[in-house]
């Protein structure tokens, strides 16, 4: 009987050791997928399907662990979820077994799903226990509580309680501080919020605070802090960062950031131009993106289209706003915000009352319990006290006798100690000798480093004067190229000087004749645009044939009546014009 006992005790220790194992393998496996979703989220969420059919197999546990991971590659991703189901699942399950970072991340999650299906009591109440746990929990993740900031900033800002979304954008900031991770967003979120709470000049502070940091960026990855700081630059009237803001828009003409038509059109309208203003909030009515954008973008249009006088479109975006209104009902959202807050406020207080209640009964059993076994240690000690009197008397004597032998090594350890106090002596000796030494090297050294800086002064020299030659050279060329043309077609070159200067236009007749003087100096220079220069438009082609004879960018402007930017441009990418070398 004790033989089959002993055998099935060990064959479920084995199972039992195996399924661990392999429950281990899982979650290893999850917290790679879970890194690799940080900076490539598509990519974890196809690793994490090649799981499912596996995960179906493990514990409990593995599987909400994988259906939680689910949720947060999803929501990188901006995956819009079909339901709440698994969120609900999630949360109900490490609500019960989870750790306290383990509830942190599903109530997180949660939040954000309910976010995305527009549910914002819902979302709000779960980001609030999300909050809750962080807080009041042993071990917290404190990244994951900044997020929570900012969406908890981002949901009350979308109805309007912009008290309230400043307060935890503000948190939102303390926090990035304090685990050293502060990044324009950030820092745009808070002037953002102080914007909307009307402190314009802390706004404009944290503002430019954020639009510095993201032009010190080597490439800005996402565009959409740009129309952010664009947007709350034109509503402060701050034009001159608004355009700064634009200008570095312009290189995100292909991004799929629809809402940036809003902020565009917003930034159009405060500086005056319109019809670009209109061509934007069009485009957001026509995406019907977001109903919020709707509701703004409409609201605008019928503002311009009363100042034009073209009531028939006023009123036909007028509509277009009413039913964007009516659908938002912004204050039964402010009220159904402000009630999940107190709601979940009065939540918290009940549970702490019925926490103090469970502590002051654990306290008056502690008393009890304490005052028991003080009754009963107490006579112990007394106990414990006589017997050790008596083992102390011996130890007494014993210790005696151990210090007498003590005594006597203590003076050999003096006498040790002399001997190398003088040792120390001779060593410091030795040591006054090195430093001697040293000094004459150093006072060497310093001779080297004089001649070394002469050496120095003297190539720059050299540096300089072949500096100098060079330009002198590039300059000769120029001159030459000139009077080659001269040579050519003089009375081309006239019309062309004059044209540098702003004084006259160049006809066709006169670039075609500047082409054939050009061409016959250098009879390969056609073809070599044609080979080099995609799509080789006749603009184009004027500014490369311009920069072969040698003019400035000033003239290069003048003559052909192209923007300064434009100009400085090609002439950087046709740089290798100037580079080659042609026989004439």
């Amino acid at each position: 009987m004790r033989g089959h006992l002993a055998a099935g005790l060990f064959l479920v220790t084995i199972v039992t050791l195996v399924g661990c194992g392999h429950n281990s393998g899982s979650i290893d496996k999850m917290e790679q997928i879970k890194s690799v979703g940080d900076t490539d989220p598509e990519k974890a969420i196809s690793m994490l399907d090649s799981l499912d059919i596996k995960i179906r197999d493990e514990s409990e546990y593995v599987q909400m662990r994988y259906d939680l991971l689910k949720l947060r590659l999803y929501d990188k991703a901006d995956r819009i979820p079909n339901s709440d189901i698994v969120a609900r699942r999630v949360t109900d399950y490490f609500e019960s077994h989870g750790s306290c970072k383990e509830r942190q991340e599903a109530c997180y999650y949660a939040g954000s799903v309910y976010r995305d299906l527009r549910d914002t009591p819902r979302a709000l109440e779960y980001f609030y226990k999300s909050e809750d746990i962080a807080i009041n929990g042993d071990d917290c993740d404190s990244l994951l509580l900044r997020n929570t900031y900012s969406q908890l900033s981002f949901i009350l800002c979308n109805v309007q309680d912009y008290q309230r979304s400043y307060r935890y954008a503000k948190k939102e900031y303390e926090i990035s501080k304090r685990i050293n991770r502060v990044n324009f967003r950030t820092v745009g979120h808070l002037g953002v919020s102080y914007n909307q709470i009307d402190s314009i000049e802390k706004a404009k502070t944290y503002l430019d605070m954020a639009l510095e940091m993201l032009t010190r960026q080597d490439s800005i990855e996402d565009s959409t802090a740009i129309y952010v700081l664009l947007y709350n630059y034109s509503v402060l009237g701050d034009y001159e960062q608004a355009y700064k803001c634009y200008t570095l828009s312009r290189q995100y003409t292909n991004d799929d950031y629809k809402t940036k038509y809003l902020q565009l059109g917003t930034f159009f309208e405060l500086t005056n131009q319109t019809d670009s203003a209109i061509y934007c909030y069009k485009r957001v009515i026509d995406d019907y993106y977001d109903l919020f954008n709707v509701f703004d973008a409409s609201k605008s249009l019928v503002g311009i289209y009363n100042k034009k006088g073209d009531y028939k479109e006023a009123a036909r975006y007028a509509n277009i706003f009413k039913a964007a209104s009516d659908t938002l009902d912004l204050g039964r959202r402010q009220e159904l915000a402000a009630t999940v807050n107190n709601q979940y406020q009065y939540h918290l207080d009940k549970e702490k009352e019925y926490r103090l209640r469970e502590d002051k009964e654990r306290l008056r059993f502690f008393i009890v319990t304490i005052s028991i076994t003080a009754v009963l240690s107490i006579s112990l000690l007394l106990l414990l006290i006589i017997y050790r009197k008596n083992r102390s008397m011996k130890k007494i004597v014993s210790m005696t006798e151990e210090l007498d032998s003590m005594r006597g090594r203590q003076i050999e350890f003096l006498s040790e100690i002399s001997k190398k106090k003088q040792e120390i002596e001779e060593s410091r000796l030795s040591l006054s000798l090195t430093d001697n030494e040293l000094r004459t090297v150093k006072e060497r050294l310093g001779v080297v480093t004089l001649e070394l800086d002469k050496q120095k002064e003297e190539l720059e020299e050299k540096e300089k004067l072949l500096s100098d030659r060079l330009e002198q050279n590039r300059l000769y060329m120029n001159l030459l190229n000139e009077s080659r043309l001269e040579d050519k077609a003089e009375d081309v070159i006239q019309t062309l000087r004059q044209s540098a200067k702003g004084k006259k236009d160049m006809s066709p007749a006169d670039w075609n004749k500047l082409y054939r003087a050009v061409n016959e100096l250098y009879p390969d220079f056609r073809n070599q645009l044609n080979e080099n220069i995609d799509k080789l438009s006749e603009q184009k082609m004027q500014v490369c044939y311009l920069i072969k004879i040698g003019l400035t960018n000033l003239q290069i402007q003048n003559t052909t009546n192209l923007s300064r930017v434009t100009v400085w441009r090609w002439i950087k990418r046709y740089s290798w014009i100037l580079e080659s070398k042609d026989e004439i």
